[in-house]
């Protein structure tokens, strides 16, 4: 009795190359600079609210 495995690659080894393909070639997200992270961006963040809150 022979695996599915004997017979050859699974039947995930396509989509996972062409999800693999697409999310290289997908443009990357720009994102906030306090979701990007570095220096102060919890301070900018709060910074943000107390502008909200004052309303400008």
């Amino acid at each position: 009795m022979t695996s599915a495995t004997d017979t050859g690659p699974s039947g995930l080894a396509l989509p996972l190359a062409l999800a693999a393909e697409l999310a290289a070639s997908a443009p990357a997200l720009r994102r906030a600079p306090e979701i990007r992270g570095g220096n102060g961006g919890r301070d900018r963040r709060a910074a943000r609210r107390r502008a909200a809150r004052v309303g400008r």
